[in-house]
Formats: structure tokens, sequence, C-alpha cells
């Protein structure tokens, strides 16, 4: 018999109809769990791209922070005086100390440091560190065109180098002027620092970073240079998703505000996604259980519960799909009916409680918008920061008063904000950053209306703020510091304003006087006080009728009447009596005083005291009267000619007379038209000269009178204004006999002058003669003293030197001791040369000729006192050309030249400095080839005064018992007996530079016998 196949139609009612409730709370459970699923799944994902939104803004303030970091410092250590020196002055010494200032950026320092390099305007490189490293060819146009220009600091795009993934930083080196003169550029691998664990907490442990320029053509997972993006995450900036190496992963990039750099964060779908994995397997767990346990209690229920379970079925999926309306209508009074009833409260409780709860978050939305709307419209800043000094917000105010575009521009820390901004003190004393006062809050003082400067350091913009602030609590529990601003820059101008006009009227020098509309003084200024003699105190309260003598007591209400019409009075002339009794005349300016709404409260009057003007001009009416009388009296002969016309104005009667002409005759014509004068002023354009200068002087001019006889006559003119017209006095003066004495004392003066001459001559020789006899007296002298001085110091030293020599025997070659002794030989061996040189001064001896090098030389003479010249810390800097032509000298003579001569310049820097030796070719005065010797201090100098001194013996500027002043003839006698030239150019406290030149042996000059 065959096995019977399962059907439906084989169970019966009561087991088919609890499979078809198992089957349908498997369908529902399934859907419900699919629903749930996907709105987990959703929000988990929503809470990745959150999350990402937030790690990829936090990456790039933090990437922004670190590339401003490292421009500031690169752009400091730029504009360190040691690099700009070295690229101002190229040499060994300041290379040195530009090199250790690269040096501050090495590995030991920075680990992802790789080279620092120093670029001249040219763009060429000229240091490197660390030193002995091939830099790799790479164009840096772009990055010096940006730093040449403010704020002179640029970083460059990321490139391949080597297999690196390098990025630089470039500062621009400027001069004292502020114009680039170079760069300084440094290499930096892009890396992770040494310590990522901040890193690692911010991604986490299954996230992704990659940095590369905007433009896409380097990219880094900042261990190594990484492919490119699969999507242009630039041309979006939002939350995309692709598949990288086989994982699918949502990603953000974002560009790094004022970098050429853009980051972009990884993270793996699996990660965020395993939360609502592990939930859909747990509530599958739970469903098959409850599904197990439904169709099991599906067996053991009747029929009649069917369709209030589906009832309730449809109720839940509408809940689960969000319609939380959904009642279910079950008309049962077992627990079918009690489970429908309190399904409906819940299902009415759930909504109600949802209903409030979306209007509390409505509201609280609304009131925060109405908060954020307030602060935004304050007149006042208002800055927030927490503990840690993050800024953390700036409203509208705030940004507009410190001048900031957006918020984004001010979202830093508080120390960076110096070289943003200087804060100091109404006395214009320049704050340091913890007397800020934010810092101040933050350190628990409460501020209240603190009045402060404050200025931009990148543009012309200076103002007065007033701040308050103290440290709250947030409702999140967090303490943050607030600090409020308020400009008061226009307030205090113009309490500046004011306290300025009332010092304006304190130290006036017109009296200013206050008045009301009956005329009491009100105010009585210093000027008043001096004029008057009334001090303020004796005035103030008092009628200014007692400034008035009694003829102008009736003119007083005349006055005011006008004044209250609300007119003035300017420059009225009267007179005023001052305490003492002294009348004055004074010039017064009188104007009403208005208050704010334009009525008349008083009347102010600025009071010039002009009796002195009242005096003068009375002065001048009677000089005018003396100046008639002198015209008219006057032993000159005068002509008054009008200035533009040239006729003639007035004439005097000296002049008359002189002429011979009646005075109708004269007056009224122009001068040119004048027989007499016609000589003179032989056209008008001699007339336009005088009118040009204004004063014309003839002397030894011939003037024929009326009669012919001819006058030698001196003629002076000169400008004035009489009145608003401009004349020209014409002074004309007889000088005939004057003439003629003069004459007389000028053939007599010839006379004189040939003599004084033949005299000049024979003092001249008379005093060569005598500078010839002394000169030979000095010399004799000094030949008697060097005699006396080498007979003395010849036989100690030829002791000492045949001591030496003995010891020199007795110690053997590796005995330390026989190198000292050896010095002592070669010092006096130098002293007994010394004593010759003496001798050389005050008689001639054989000298041994021969070619010679002088570089060699210098060489020579340097390495013997280089110790003596370092030990009191003089450096050494030698500048000697190669090729030098070679001289014909005494080796010896010569060598004793160089050895006197810095010898000279060690002493003019007692407290150290430096010597600088040249050598080079040149030319003798004749134009012969020679070489030149150059020896410069940065001594004191020498005195000008004592320049022509210096050459004669036993003349020294050294103190007393340093030297002989022997030195400088020795050298110069030497040098002139070699046909050479030494001269010496100073300058006082600057230093010294003394300069030998010799003829060149190629010449075939002969050294003098």
């Amino acid at each position: 018999m065959p096995p019977a196949r399962f059907s439906l139609s084989n169970l019966s009612i009561k087991h088919r109809l609890p499979l078809l409730i198992g089957i349908l709370l498997l369908g529902m459970v399934m859907a419900s769990t699919w629903a749930s699923y996907r709105g987990v799944k959703e929000s988990a994902l929503e809470i990745g791209r959150e999350r990402l939104q937030n790690v990829t803004q936090q990456l790039a303030q933090l990437s922004q922070q670190s590339t401003a970091h490292l421009l500031t410092k690169t752009a400091t250590a730029a504009n360190d005086s040691l690099i700009r020196a070295y690229l101002e002055s190229p040499s060994p010494s300041t290379r040195s100390g530009a090199s250790a200032t690269l040096r501050q950026f090495n590995a030991e320092q920075d680990a992802n440091s790789l080279q620092v390099e120093l670029w001249d305007i040219n763009h060429s490189l000229v240091l490197t560190e660390p030193g002995g490293m091939s830099p790799a060819a790479v164009d840096l146009r772009k990055e010096f065109e940006q730093s040449a220009r403010d704020p002179f600091k640029a970083v460059g795009a990321l490139r391949l180098v080597k297999d690196l993934v390098v990025s630089p930083a470039v500062a621009a080196v400027k001069d004292s002027a502020g114009k680039p003169i170079g760069w300084l550029v440094r290499w930096r691998q892009v890396a992770v620092s040494p310590d990522p664990r901040g890193l690692k907490d911010l991604l986490g442990s299954e996230a992704a970073l990659y940095f590369g320029n905007i433009k896409g053509d380097v990219w880094t997972d900042l261990v190594k240079a990484v492919p490119k993006p699969p999507t242009d995450l630039a041309s979006t900036l939002k939350v995309t998703h692709y598949v990288r190496d086989g994982k699918s992963v949502m990603a953000l990039g974002r560009p790094i505000t004022g970098t050429p750099f853009f980051l972009v964060v990884e993270f793996s779908n699996d990660v965020i996604l395993s939360h609502s994995n592990h939930f859909l397997r747990s509530v599958l767990i739970a469903d098959t259980v409850l599904l197990a346990i439904g169709i099991v209690g599906a067996f053991a229920i009747s029929r009649s519960i069917t369709q209030p379970l589906r009832t309730l079925t449809k109720a839940a999926s509408a809940i689960s799909g969000g319609d939380r309306s959904r009642l279910v209508d079950i008309r049962q009074h077992d627990e079918l009916g009690a489970l429908g009833s309190a399904f409906n409260v819940m299902v009415t409780k759930v909504g109600d409680s949802q209903r409030k709860l979306e209007g509390t978050v409505q509201d609280l939305r609304q009131s925060e918008q109405r908060l954020q709307t307030v602060i935004e419209n304050l007149n006042d800043g208002l800055v927030i920061s927490d503990l840690n000094r993050q800024l953390l917000y700036w409203n509208k105010a705030a940004l507009e008063m410190h001048g900031f575009d957006n918020l984004e521009e001010c979202l830093l820390k508080l120390p960076e904000f110096t070289r943003m901004f200087e804060i100091s003190d109404l006395d214009h004393n320049v704050l340091d950053v913890e007397r800020w006062p934010l810092p101040r809050v933050i350190n628990g003082e409460q501020l209240d209306n603190l009045e402060l400067r404050i200025r931009r350091l990148d543009v012309d913009w200076n103002r007065i703020f007033s701040y308050g602030g103290n440290i709250v609590r947030e409702a999140n529990g967090r303490l943050v510091a607030f600090l409020t601003t308020t400009d008061i820059t226009e307030r205090k101008q113009a309490e500046e304003e004011r306290r300025l006009l009332a010092l304006l009227v304190e130290s006036s020098e017109d009296a200013i006087i206050a008045k009301t509309l009956d005329g009491t003084i009100t105010s009585w200024n210093k000027a008043a006080e001096k004029l008057y003699g009334y001090s303020a105190k004796e005035v103030l309260g008092r009628p200014v009728g007692i400034l008035f003598p009694p003829e102008v007591v009736d003119d007083v209400e005349t006055i005011l009447k006008r004044l209250r019409r609300g007119d003035s009075i300017d420059h009225f002339e009267t007179a005023r009596i001052a305490k003492d009794g002294t009348r004055l005349w004074v010039s017064l300016t009188i104007s009403p005083i208005k208050d704010e709404l334009g009525a008349i409260s008083g009347f102010s009057t600025i009071t010039r005291d002009i009796t002195e003007p009242k005096r003068g001009a009375e002065a001048l009416r009677n000089s005018e009267i003396r100046y008639r009388r002198l015209f008219e009296s006057a032993k000159d002969g005068i002509l008054i000619l009008d200035a533009d016309s040239g006729r003639i104005i007035d004439v005097n009667p000296y002049l008359i007379e002189m002429l011979g002409m009646p005075k109708e005759e004269i007056v009224g014509q122009q001068l040119w038209q004048l027989g007499p004068f016609k000589d003179i002023l032989a056209s008008k354009l001699a007339f336009a000269e005088l009118q040009r200068r204004g004063h014309v002087r003839y002397e030894n001019l011939p003037l024929e009178d009326s009669e012919g006889q001819v006058r030698q006559v001196e003629f002076v003119s000169n400008s004035y204004l009489v009145g608003e017209s401009r004349v020209l006095q014409c002074n004309i003066r007889d000088i005939t006999e004057r003439k003629l004495a003069e004459e007389d004392l000028r053939q007599t003066n010839q006379r004189l002058e040939g003599a004084l001459a033949e005299l000049q001559i024979k003092t001249h020789e008379l005093a060569t003669m005598t500078q010839q006899l002394w000169q030979a007296s000095k010399l004799t002298t000094m030949g008697e003293l060097a005699a006396s001085i080498a007979h003395e110091l010849n036989n100690p030293l030829a002791t000492i030197s045949l001591r030496a020599e003995m010891l020199v025997g007795q110690l053997a070659t590796e005995d330390p001791n026989r190198h000292s002794v050896l010095v002592i030989e070669e010092e006096v061996e130098r002293m007994a040369t010394l004593i010759s040189n003496l001798l050389l001064f005050s008689r001639r001896s054989h000298r041994q000729l021969s070619t010679v090098n002088l570089c060699d030389e210098l060489t020579s003479s340097l390495d013997f006192i280089q110790y003596h010249l370092r030990s009191h810390k003089i450096d050494i800097v030698t500048d000697c050309a190669t090729d030098l032509p070679t001289v014909q000298a005494d080796r010896q003579q010569l060598r004793q030249v160089f050895l006197n001569l810095i010898t000279n310049a060690g002493d003019a820097m007692p407290e150290g400095g430096t010597l600088t030796v040249r050598s080079h070719a040149g030319a003798m005065p004749g134009g012969q080839p020679g070489v030149v010797i150059e020896f410069s201090d940065t001594g004191t100098g020498i005195k000008t005064d004592d320049l022509p001194k210096l050459w004669e013996p036993f003349f020294t500027t050294k103190p007393e018992g340093k030297g002989t002043g022997l030195g400088l003839p020795i050298c110069r006698r030497t040098v002139e007996e070699h046909r050479g030239i030494i001269e010496i150019e100073t300058r006082p406290l600057r230093g010294t530079t003394v300069r030998v030149t010799l003829p060149a042996t190629d010449e075939g000059i002969e050294v003098a016998a």
C-alpha cells in the first residue's frame, strides 16, 4: 500500500487553522523583523555619515592648524638675523650662523623633516641642511611667487620624490625694509606623527585616512603613495559609497583651508552595519522561538481568537510602519478583549507622548532659534571659549568688530591670536597674552568695563573696547568662559575731543569769556585772567559791566539786543578797563550760545588785545613824519618811482640841487626820459630788470648835471610797498672824492702787496730750513738713544740666547719642554731684530734683497702673532688674491713692517674686534704695476688732528708705557726705501685702514740704496 502524501486537505479544521495561524504569524514576524532591520540599518548608516562629517571636519581643522603652525615656525626662522645676514653678505662666518639656524629643523627635532634649503632671490639654491645631500630637481616657482607677497609664506603641493610623498613649506626671507631677498624651504615627509594614538582614537581601528592634492595627482595613506580614490570626491564634497579592495566603504573628502591639500576618510560599511546585523540575528532567533511557541499555542486555543489576532496583527504592522493612530476593535469580554483595550490605551498614550515630545522638541528648537537670533543681533560682541583656551563661538558683532569674515577664521586656540592682534592699556603699554581679557576670565577673574586698546597687526586698524566676562556652566555641565566686547572708540574720541576743547580754551592766547543773557560771567579762561588781571574766582557770577569804561556803558544794552536776536558781532573794537585801572584797546568777537533745542542760552566773547597795534599805528604816523623830514634833509639824492610805470613820484631837494633842474621838470617824467639818466638806464629793458629784482646797485657811474659837470655817483635802488602800491626808491650818492681817495689807496696797496709777497717767500725759506734743522736734531738724538739701548740690550740677549741654545742641546727631542725653549730662542732672535730695526732708523745698514711672495709673508706674520690676537678676542679675516706678482724686498724688514702694523691694529681694539688683511694687484702713482696690502681694524680709530703727527719719531697715541712712537716711522722709512707708498685712512670710533703699495718685480724696479 503506497504511503499517504502530505496535504492540507488531509488535516482537520482544528489542525489546519493553527497551521495557517502559524504561517501568518511567521509572515508578520518576518515583515516586522525586516522593517526593524531596515530602520536600524538606516540609523546606523546615518550615524556613520554624521561621524564621517565630524571626523573630516576635525581632521581638516587639525591639518589647517598644523600647517599654520608649521608655516609660522618656518617664517620665524626665515627672518632670523643669521639667515638674513648670510643672504645679504655670504661668507664662511655668516654661513656657519645660517647653518646653525637651519639645523634646528633636523630629524632629531622633527622626525618627518627631510631637508631644509635656503634659496636666494635669483631662485638659486645656496645652502642645504643636512649638508652633502643632493636635492631633487623640483620646480618651486609657484611657491616662491606666493610667498613673495603678504603673508610671505606658503605651503606647496604634495610631490613624489624618491618614493616618498613630501611637501614643502616656503617662507620669504625679508630685509630690514620688508622686501624679500630669498626663501627658506622645509621639505617634510607626509606621515603619521610618532604617537598616532590620538589619530586612531579619532578615526577608529577600521577607518582609513588618505591625504592628497586638490587636483588629485598625488595621494598617500601617510605611509606610502597610493592610487587616486575611485570617485572624484573634490567635485561633490558629500558622503560617497564605492568599493575599494573588494570592500564596500563610505567616504567623504574635505579641502584644507589655506593649503593645496585635500583629505579623504573612509569607513567600512561592515563595521558600521555590524550592530544592525547582530540585531537582525538576535531578532531572528527570538522570532523563531516566539513562532514555535505561537504555533504550539495555536493548537491549544480555539478558533474564536483568529479574528482578534488578525486585527492586532494589522494594527501592529501599521504601528511598525509609523502609523501610531491605528486602534483595534475587539468586542469581547475575555482576555483578548482586555488585551485589545490595553493595546488601544497603549497606542493612545504612545501617540499622546509622541505628540507632546514633538511639541517640546519644536518649542526647544524655537527657543534656541530665538536665543541665537538675539545673540547674533546683539550690538555687543560675544566670544565663548572652553577652559583649554579653544575658541568655540563668535557672534556676528564680535566677528565684525575684530575684522573676520566668517566663523572658521577665528575658531583657533588663544595663543594663535598673538600673531593677529596686539592689546595694550589706554596708556599704550603692550600687554602679554596672559593679561588679555579672555585668559583673565579663564583664570577665574570676573571682568566688568575693562577698557583696553586692540590693534590688528596685518591692517591699519586700531580700536578701544570695553570688556566684560565670567565663567558659566552649560546645560551639559561643561564650564565655558564668555567674553563681551563693546566698541567705545567713538565715545573715547568724543571724550578726548571735549578734553582737548577745554584745554584749547584754557591755552588760548585770546581771552574767552562766557556769560548769561543778562551779562553774568559764567566762564573765564587763563588768557582772560592775564588780560584783565582778575582771577576766575573774582569774576564768576559778576556782571560783565565791571570791565566797561564809563563812556561805553550805554552801548552794552544795544549789543545785548543784537545778540538776543541771534546776531554775531565780529572784530568790534572798543575800550576795556583792567583790574588795576589800565585802559585797554580790544577787538571783540561775540557769538550766541545755543542749547540742544536751538534756544539762545548765553554768549561767548573772544577778546584780543590790540593795545599794542593801536600804539603801533600811532608810532607809524610819527615814523612817517620823521621819514619825511629825513627825506627833505638827506645829503644823498633820493628819487621815488612808481614800480609799474617808472614815473618819478617824488624827488628830494639835494638831488634837485645836484641835477640843477627844477622839481617840476623831474616829477611826472619816466626815469629814462631824463637826460642825466639816459646813460645809466639806457633802455626800458634795464628798468624791467630793476622791476624784476627789486634791488639794483650801480657803482662808479658818471652823472652829468645841467651845466655839463660830471660826477662819480653810487646808484642803489630798493623796492617796498606804500599802502597797496609798490614803489622804487633810488638813492644817488656823490662819491667823486671817495673814488679819488680809493685810487690813491689802491696804488699804495699794490706797493705793499709786492713787499709782502717778497717777505712771504723769505719766511717760507726760513721755516723750511728750521724744520730741516729740527728733524736733523731729532734724528741725532734718536741715533744716540738707539746706540745706548742696543748696547744695554744686546749683552743680556746674548746671554739668554746662549743659555737657551745649551738647554736645547740638553733636552731630548720628545721632551715637551724642548718646544718652549725653542720659542724662547725665536723670541730672543726677534728681539735682536727689533733692536736692529731701531738702529736702522738712525743709520743705514746693508739689506739682503730677494724675490718675495707677499701672500706667503703675510701668512707667516699672521701665524707668528695669531695666538696673541686670539687671546685678545680679535678675529682674523684674510682675503689674499691668487697669482699676485712678486716684489723685490728685504724679507726680514718687510716682515717687521707687517708685524708692526698687525700689532698696532690689535692695540687699537682693546675690547676685541676683527682684523681684515687683504692683498690684491694694483698700480703705483706713475702707472707701473704694483701690489697692495691692506690692514683694516674695527678699533677706536685715530683723531683727525693726530694724523700728520703719526710719522714723527716718538709720537704715539697709545697710553703711557704702551708704545715708543718708533713703529710707524720705521715702517714708513722701510716702505719708501723699497720705492713704495704707505697710507692711513681712519674714521674716529669706526676703525683704521693702513694701505701699503709696493712695485712689482716684472717692472724691474730696484730698491733704493
